[in-house]
C-alpha cells in the first residue's frame, strides 16, 4: 500500500463517522470521488451514495475533484490534517470535474489539511 493510499485509508473511519449523521443532507452531493496525485503516486477516496467510504490506489474513474501537489507536502497534510503544519510551497492544483465536487471540496478541504487558492 502506498503512502498516500495508506493515509487516506486511515481517514476512512473518521469520514464515515462524520458523514453518517448528516447523510440526509449530504446525499445530494454523493457519490464523490477525489483523486490525489503526486509525481510519486496516485490514490483516491470514494464516497458512495450510501455513505460507505473507501480509499484505493490509482485514479478513481469519473472523479469529481483531482488534487495535484508535492508528495511530501500532501503526506504531511493528510497525516496532520492541519494546513499550518505543511511546509511553505505552491498550493495544490485542484481541478473540479463537477459542481458537487467543487462545493464539497470548498467545505471539506480543511479536514484533509489542504488549502488551495
Amino acid at each position: 500500500m502506498s503512502c498516500i493510499e495508506s493515509q487516506l485509508t486511515q481517514m476512512v473511519p473518521a469520514i464515515e463517522r462524520q458523514l453518517k449523521p448528516v447523510l440526509f443532507l449530504a446525499g445530494g452531493y454523493l457519490p464523490q470521488a477525489w483523486v490525489f496525485q503526486t509525481a510519486e503516486e496516485t490514490a483516491s477516496i470514494v464516497v458512495e451514495k450510501s455513505g460507505k467510504v473507501r480509499a484505493m490506489a490509482g485514479a478513481a474513474p469519473h472523479p469529481d475533484v483531482t488534487i495535484e501537489t508535492d508528495h511530501d507536502r500532501l503526506a504531511i497534510a493528510l497525516r496532520t490534517r492541519d494546513s499550518h503544519q505543511v511546509p511553505p510551497g505552491p498550493p495544490p492544483k485542484v481541478t473540479f470535474h463537477s459542481d458537487k465536487g467543487k462545493l464539497a471540496f470548498e467545505f471539506l478541504k480543511g479536514r484533509f489539511g489542504l488549502s488551495a487558492s
